[in-house]
Parts: C-alpha cells; structure tokens; sequence
C-alpha cells in the first residue's frame, strides 16, 4: 500500500506528499549517512540520522496537516490521506533523537484520526490501515511461531525492573500504562499472540487519555511519566523477535532497515530525570538501569538460545 495506493494519491493532497518526502529523506539518509561494518551488523542496527531536507518537508507537512484538520470532511478518501501522513509524520519521529514527545503526539493523533475515519467508513483502498485486518494479519504469522520467542532471562530482568515502578504513579493514567507494561511483559514468556495485541494497547491507550492527562505523561518534567516511557522503549526493544513478524515479507525481500533512535530517547530521558532531580535523590536511576542496558542488548541475544531465527535474519 505505502509503495502503490498511497504515491497515486499524494499529488492530491499537499500534506501527505510532504510526509512522503519527509520520511524518504530521513530514511534515505539514515542508510547512507556514515562507513558501516556489514561483517558485523544486523539488519535492525544502522546509524539513525536525518536531514536538512527532512526536516523542511516535515515542517511544511506539519503546518499543512494542521490547516487541513481544521477543516472536517467526510470525504473518506481524504481522511484515509490524513491517517497516511500522520503515520508517515510517526515512522518519521522514530529517528530524531528528540523524537520521542512527537512520536506519540502522532500516534495518539492517528488514533483520533482513526476513529473519525471509522465514523465515516474507510475507502476500501486503504484497507490495509484498519487496526482489526492489522492485528489480525500479525496474529496469523504468529500462529505457527514458537510459544517462547523472547529470551526469558530478558524478560525477568524487565519485570524486575517494573517492579515497585508502580509506587511512584500518582494518577489513574500513569498506573494503567504501568499495569500495561506489565501485562505484555507477562503474556511474552509464552503466549506471544497476545504479548503482540496487549503490546499495541501500549500505542492505543494514551489515546483514550484526556488531553491534559496525555500532556503530563508525555512531558520531559514528569519524572514517573519518564520512567514509564524509558520501559515503555525498552520493551519494544526486547520484543523485536515477536515484533519482526509485521515485517517478514520485507526482510523476505532483502530489504534493510535504518536504526531508530530508540537507544538515544533512553538517554534524553536520563539526561531529562537528572535536570529533574536538583535535590539529587537519585532514586530513580534504579528503574534506569535496565532500559539502559536493555537497548544496547545484541540482537541475537533477545531469542530463546534455541531458536534459529536471530541467525536467520541476521544472515538474510
């Protein structure tokens, strides 16, 4: 859909050919910026990086998205064309290393978007964007995988390091996305069908937030709401041998992704909790400590030591 109904539609609609534009940009850069080792590195780690050029089309997408949400429509095909640049305005945050507000901004805005679109009915060329034929879609990949997917000493180390987290939440919104991180942790040792739909509900959520709740999970000066996305972060992370499945056809066909900034948006978030804390308490660096480690694990140590499929895609 991304490579075929979407490029047809973008001349149409100003916001979304720059979304387009923003993403290749950043995506292209990101693969060419920098010497790298392919001797010694898997598809899923590749410099981050962005653009001058991403940067200005983001900005003009942004400005322009803006201005078109202002005006409703019922027109499901232009809703379908919002839903796309919003999505594309997401994948893109994923590289900034500051990315990490914006990256749920928009995906909490998708989500709105979503529900408009579902008020109104999807054009059947964007059926591909309905979350009920994604999850799906996933989950049947899944039902011929191995029931333990995910290294079970990494998840131990997760639900340690979850553990007594809850303590420092003090609002209704910030125990719920903890309970969440729990659950897909959980359901990971065995039951990986369900880690990957309790996995989603951790983007979904934060949608069904008051805005002013949303705002104060997400903000840089909420220490507990900082924590909660520093694991939030780190768990896709370890997740990458049940998360890979939405992407087989891609690494079927030699494809290469560029590395997110997922390991630096842990790092702002330390350097964020140490402004934070001017009493120097530091009791929070505790519930760092795995986040830290939990991004930099080597990719074939997120799999069970039997299974075969790190050397696989590492290996295409």
């Amino acid at each position: 859909m991304w490579t075929t109904t979407i490029p047809t539609y973008a001349h149409q609609y100003d916001y979304l050919i720059h979304s387009l534009l923003a993403l290749s940009a950043s995506h292209l850069h990101a693969l060419t910026a920098g010497p790298i080792d392919e001797q010694n590195i898997s598809v899923f780690h590749r410099p981050c990086a962005s653009s001058p050029d991403a940067v200005l089309h983001r900005t003009h997408a942004i400005q322009s998205l803006a201005n078109a949400i202002a005006q409703p429509t019922n027109s499901a095909a232009e809703l379908a064309a919002r839903i796309a640049t919003a999505l594309a305005l997401t994948f893109q945050s994923s590289y900034f290393r500051d990315g990490l507000s914006d990256y749920f901004i928009f995906v909490r805005g998708t989500n709105l978007l979503f529900q408009n679109a579902v008020e109104v009915g999807m054009d059947d060329r964007f059926h591909g964007f309905r979350y009920e034929e994604h999850l799906e879609r996933v989950s049947g990949w899944l039902r011929d995988a191995p029931t333990s997917m995910v290294n079970h000493q990494v998840l131990k180390a997760a639900q340690e390091s979850l553990e007594g987290l809850d303590k420092w939440c003090t609002t209704d919104e910030e125990r719920i996305y903890w309970r969440l991180l729990n659950k897909v942790v959980e359901l990971a040792f065995h039951l990986p069908i369900d880690a990957y739909q309790a996995f989603v509900m951790l983007y979904t959520t934060p949608s069904t937030f008051t805005e002013a709740a949303f705002t104060h999970l997400i903000t840089a000066h909420n220490m507990t709401g900082q924590l909660l996305l520093a694991h939030f972060v780190a768990i896709q992370q370890i997740l990458t041998p049940i998360l890979m499945h939405e992407r087989l056809e891609d690494f079927a066909n030699g494809r290469v992704f560029p590395q997110t900034a997922f390991e630096s948006w842990v790092e702002v978030i330390w350097e964020n909790l140490q402004a934070l804390d001017r009493n120097e308490n530091r009791s929070w660096r505790k519930y760092m400590a795995w986040p830290m480690r939990a991004v930099k694990i080597e990719f074939k140590n997120l799999f069970p030591p039997t299974m075969e499929d790190a050397r696989v895609i590492e290996n295409g």
